[in-house]
């Protein structure tokens, strides 16, 4: 009777790792939305903002990297008084990566 919990624990065990492995390996969901001279990144993982996800955007000679506020948001602006098209790249929890890139006007 004994082996039996032991076993059965054991089996519990990994199923709860399990899942918890498979949920932390989903992908992001991630939606991009511009407004004149600013993006708005937001990245949600099973419909929960996932915070302190890792945001490089790159453009005008820049690359710089942000992180997901608990709201699962970053702003980029263009601070700039010219136009420019910024690339915006995440790594997925999987390995995969999402880019895009969105054009955003001068800052006047």
């Amino acid at each position: 009777m004994k082996n039996v919990l032991t076993v059965t624990a054991l089996l519990v065990g990994t199923i709860a790792s399990a899942s918890v492995f498979a949920a932390d390996s989903q992908p992001y969901n991630v939606k991009v939305f511009n407004l004149d001279n600013e993006a708005v990144v937001h990245v949600t993982q099973n419909g929960q903002p996932v915070n302190n996800v890792p945001v490089e955007v790159s453009g005008a000679g820049n690359i710089q990297t942000y992180k997901t506020s608990d709201t699962g948001n970053v702003f980029v602006r263009n601070h700039s008084n010219v136009a420019n098209s910024l690339k915006i790249s995440i790594q997925e929890p999987n390995g995969q990566s999402y880019t895009t890139e969105r054009f955003l006007a001068s800052y006047q």
